[in-house]
């Protein structure tokens, strides 16, 4: 079985012990600080509650306009805790915190004035998804298929008038994807927008669906030599559905510059599994459109309803998902290097990710609305799980490493990818600097992947 589950890091705990949630002892202090960018030390009887040495609120931010760092000295609890900071309005920001240094949460307010923290040990009560890998048992597939379902049923939060297709929660995900394709593709900001896309989804499937665990991911070695046997596709019960029916007339797989490959095995409907009956609501895209400074089609929102198409083909992942390019991404000594296995900016060159959007093919392989089949989420958290086993590597050296632009294709004169430039997403979340999802340990995220 390679159907893997990133499990949250805290599950084994449930095996025998009571949730942390239900144990966590928590506490709530005066804080009473102002916007300064000088470092204040804190009294010895707020350091020894709380495990804050010092702090500061800095202003002048060019997203979020506040910014609270602080000094822990002392992590809170066994395996860590959350800090949650109240403001003079009455909203809270939420920093997840499982080692001693230096931490930050950004946000914006009317009155940034920090009233209170309050700190909750062990498990924090705003679940971010701690992340530990595991096979998926039928029990855990099924949990997941139901809250991917259950977005379905959930109306969108987008204005029908601007977004006719967008008929649905998980449509607001396929929006965002073909709203910024042309940003977030072949370039600097692809690895960590998709890292901090896939966490808006397994929040909202948190939220939303009542989901109790994580984001799976889709582990293409395993399947390599055997595709059509993959658990992940097999068309059970269990399964994200599997292949859809021949179509002698499916064109050949062509990338956006017009380099063609070997078909696939369906290119038709999906006909088993749990998806066989489910539509997709906007495409097709013509792959040529994604172009650096390219706009999106003025119909790319338009209501066109049809089935899930797919056409495995294990030519993609023979070639480009097995065993020996990941453990060669992994090796990688540069980040340029890895990106070159992963994801460059050459569209022509063959790429484990590209591979990945291949091999399932039909929706899968529409580079503008991929989202749509139900193994992007999966595909994308397996990319996600080698860029961040390659960054704990060298964590010194590699957590902020960056190569290329804002651009699709890094084209000359393009804006580089830095740790402040923008990641959009939309409807589904506010902007977030692109440093904030560069570490899965800080910020939002806390996960790790085996």
């Amino acid at each position: 079985m390679n159907f893997k589950s990133v499990l949250s890091l805290f599950a084994f705990l449930l095996l025998g012990f009571i949730q942390l949630v239900s144990a966590a002892k928590s506490g709530t202090y005066n804080a009473g600080w102002k916007v300064t960018n000088a470092w204040t030390n804190t009294d010895s009887v707020f350091q020894r509650e709380t495990g804050i040495s010092r702090w500061r609120v800095n202003d002048g931010g060019l997203f979020y306009t506040y910014e609270i760092q602080i000094d822990v000295v002392e992590v809170q609890g066994v395996i860590g805790g959350t800090y949650v900071f109240y403001d003079s309005t009455g909203d809270s920001y939420n920093l997840m915190v499982f080692r001693e240094g230096i931490h930050s949460v950004s946000y914006n307010s009317a009155d940034p004035y920090i009233l209170e923290v309050k700190i909750v040990e062990g498990y924090s009560r705003f679940p971010l998804g701690s992340w530990l890998t595991r096979e998926l048992d039928q029990s855990e597939k099924k949990e997941y298929i139901d809250a991917i379902w259950c977005l379905r049923h959930l109306p969108s939060h987008l204005p029908s008038k601007e977004y006719p297709g967008a008929r649905d929660r998980w449509d607001d995900f396929v929006v965002s994807h073909i709203n910024y394709t042309n940003v977030i593709h072949f370039n600097g900001i692809f690895l960590p927008w998709h890292r901090q896309y896939l966490h808006l989804w397994e929040t909202t499937l948190r939220k939303e669906c009542g989901y109790k665990g994580t984001v799976p991911y889709w582990n293409w070695a395993l399947d390599a030599n055997d595709l059509f046997s993959s658990p992940v596709f097999d068309g059970t019960p269990d399964s994200l559905s599997g292949n859809g029916v021949w179509d002698p007339y499916q064109p050949r797989p062509c990338s956006a510059t017009g380099s063609c490959f070997a078909r696939g095995s369906g290119g038709g409907c999906v006909q088993t599994g749990p998806f066989k009956d489910f539509k997709v609501h906007m495409g097709p895209f013509d792959n040529s459109l994604a172009q650096s400074y390219a706009p999106i089609p003025p119909n790319a929102f338009d209501y066109n309803p049809r089935c899930l198409s797919r056409s495995l083909n294990p030519y993609f992942i023979s070639l480009n998902n097995n065993q020996a390019v990941v453990d060669k991404m992994l090796a990688a000594d540069t980040f340029t290097d890895f990106q070159t296995i992963m994801a460059p900016s050459d569209p022509n060159l063959p790429t484990a990710h590209g591979s990945g959007h291949g091999t399932v093919g039909g929706a899968m392989a529409d580079f503008f609305a991929s989202p749509q089949d139900p193994s992007f989420m999966l595909h994308h958290a397996m990319v996600d799980r080698m860029w961040a086993l390659w960054q704990d590597r060298d964590p010194v050296n590699r957590r902020y490493a960056l190569n290329g632009t804002t651009i699709i294709y890094d084209p000359p004169g393009a804006p580089l990818a830095t740790l402040d430039s923008p990641l959009e997403f939309g409807v589904l979340a506010a902007s977030v600097r692109l440093g904030e999802a560069m570490d899965p340990m800080a910020y939002e995220h806390c996960y790790v992947y085996t």
